[in-house]
């Protein structure tokens, strides 16, 4: 990195204009955030193990006393991987603005793959191979369960949505206001908006407001996780530092990972709230403080691994994060 544009990085007076500027000077060189992509790589194979688990298990071994426990913890795997593909939509995005305001290689790269998440999303949720036979469902069950909402297609969808925000708004204090604006409505609105009758609405879109029709990840709280992610991310880039992220991170993180779940027990001391009939373990917000707390305090361990390896030396320079 050379000396102007690192002194232009890191000067307070430098505006935004003059930061998107130097941005991808800078970010060409940063080392890879080695502690995002094994937090990502724990939700895969939590995934993994937990659908193998699920799937292969027989009904006596999963009516022992231990397999509560193991749904209890499996219960975070969603919201790590929606909080890790916000975070690092975030990260790739915000030091290289101007990739992502106009549409180009870049921008194209990401609707391919939004795109292909849809496509795989969808193409798990098949009810039949037979394409003369798919496109002969009639409205009902089978339909309602190929349509429904899992984990790929609510990150396709909600990933494309702000990309699209920054595309047309070009304006990172912009884009970053809505997000944050969306991620708390979605939360806070869960309980009501659960308990809306969408069946006004075209089958397709039912599963992205709430559960109904077999959908598992509506936007309504889950996109909470994912755009949480994404304003992180931003925070991240609003004190440049040459610093590592996790260096800069693990104790900020861990600290806020610990006050995140004390929100529900503090909070809950002024209930009951006027809260109506819901599912609490799927959109009741105390409950969504809790395990993002939870989240944010795996990624804080990893930080402070990261953080400790690097230090030790053991980790060597890496290219840069990648692109997703």
């Amino acid at each position: 990195m050379s000396r102007a544009v690192a002194d232009a990085y890191l000067s307070e007076r430098t505006s935004s204009e003059e930061l998107d500027a130097v941005a991808p000077a800078v970010v060409a060189k940063s080392p890879r955030w080695l502690a995002l992509d094994v937090f990502r790589f724990f939700a895969v194979l939590m995934m993994v193990q937990g659908h193998v688990f699920s799937t292969l298990l027989d009904g006596a071994t999963r009516a022992t006393g231990w397999y509560p426990h193991h749904n209890a913890f499996h219960g975070f795997t969603a919201p790590m991987f929606l909080f890790g593909a916000g975070l690092a939509f975030g990260y790739t995005t915000f030091p290289r603005w101007h990739e992502h305001t106009s549409f180009g290689p870049a921008v194209s790269k990401r609707f391919k793959r939004y795109l292909w998440l849809l496509v795989l999303g969808y193409g798990l949720q098949l009810p039949t191979l037979s394409l003369s036979e798919l496109l002969a469902l009639q409205e009902g069950p089978r339909l309602a369960q190929f349509l429904s909402v899992n984990v790929l297609q609510h990150i396709g969808v909600s990933l494309a949505f702000v990309q699209l925000l920054v595309g047309v708004l070009k304006r990172r204090d912009a884009v970053i206001a809505i997000v944050a604006v969306l991620a708390v409505v979605s939360v806070l609105a869960a309980p009501w908006v659960w308990g809306l009758d969408v069946s006004g609405l075209p089958l397709w879109l039912r599963g992205y407001v709430n559960q109904a029709d077999y959908s598992w990840f509506p936007l309504f709280p889950w996109a909470g996780f994912t755009y949480a992610g994404i304003v992180l991310a931003w925070a991240l880039f609003r004190a440049p530092s040459t610093e590592s992220v996790s260096s800069r991170l693990a104790w900020p993180l861990l600290a806020l990972s610990l006050a995140t779940m004390l929100v529900p027990v503090v909070i809950d001391r002024f209930g009951p709230f006027p809260w109506p009939a819901h599912s609490f373990w799927k959109a009741n917000p105390l409950f969504f403080f809790w395990r993002f707390g939870n989240v944010l305090f795996v990624l804080a361990l990893l930080c402070c691994a990261e953080r400790f390896a690097g230090r030790r030396g053991w980790l060597d320079a890496d290219d840069g994060p990648r692109v997703v």
